[in-house]
């Protein structure tokens, strides 16, 4: 019998919250009183402090640290399938490595959701070298803001902005695929649009509109990225 990624991963959930010291530790966390260990994803879904708790916790050492990141990639899990199941060239495995990357390292502000912030991290480390080749293809064509040179690096430091301005608040999550076509993926307007089956000027209106409050709340997210 083959033990999958997510056979795996359930039985070392299981096996963490049968252990003596989770009814103890899970106390640590704003939880409702009489939460149970095995209870804990389901309460990181429906609230969104605990959930930001949870993450500090999980970036923390110990038992409770163990306990925080089992439950994290619980509630991340079945939104990383669908990411794999889509994606040809990396494996289920790639995305529950970057996520747990992200749970360990990755900054918390009052934006940070779950599993979505998680989600979309581990999506970008997962497809960023991809994305970088594919702006070496495509031109540079957005007329309303200026032309820069062709340069993979560009794309990085516009994937970080972006990823940074959606977990703050500053630019709408349903704004991220536009966005990231025209500045990750280089695509000019009209190709943009096409794929997001909208003209060429309303992608340049909301990539302005992105552009100047990006600008707006341009210290904001250099402390994020710092």
């Amino acid at each position: 019998m083959t033990v999958t990624t997510g056979d795996r991963l359930h039985h070392e959930w299981l096996h963490t919250v049968d252990q003596p010291w989770a009814a103890e530790v899970i106390a640590d966390l704003p939880v409702r009183p009489g939460t149970l260990p095995h209870q804990l994803p389901a309460a990181i879904r429906t609230d969104p402090q605990l959930a930001r708790a949870t993450v500090l916790a999980a970036q923390q050492d110990g038992l409770l640290a163990g306990l925080a990141c089992q439950a994290l990639l619980q509630v991340v899990f079945p939104m990383l399938t669908r990411m794999a199941r889509r994606d040809p060239s990396s494996s289920l495995d790639d995305y529950l490595a970057e996520a747990w990357l992200r749970i360990r390292t990755g900054k918390v502000s009052p934006a940070t959701t779950v599993p979505t912030t998680i989600g979309l991290d581990a999506l970008y480390a997962v497809c960023q070298p991809r994305r970088r080749l594919a702006a070496r293809e495509i031109p540079w064509e957005i007329h309303d803001m200026p032309v820069v040179e062709n340069d993979p690096d560009q794309a990085q430091l516009a994937l970080a902005v972006l990823g940074a301005a959606v977990a703050l608040g500053i630019v709408a999550r349903s704004q991220l695929p536009l966005l990231s076509s025209v500045y990750v993926l280089e695509m000019s307007s009209y190709r943009a649009g096409r794929a997001h089956r909208m003209s060429a000027e309303a992608v340049r209106a909301r990539c302005s509109r992105a552009i100047r409050r990006m600008r707006r709340h341009a210290g904001e997210i250099r402390g994020y990225l710092e």
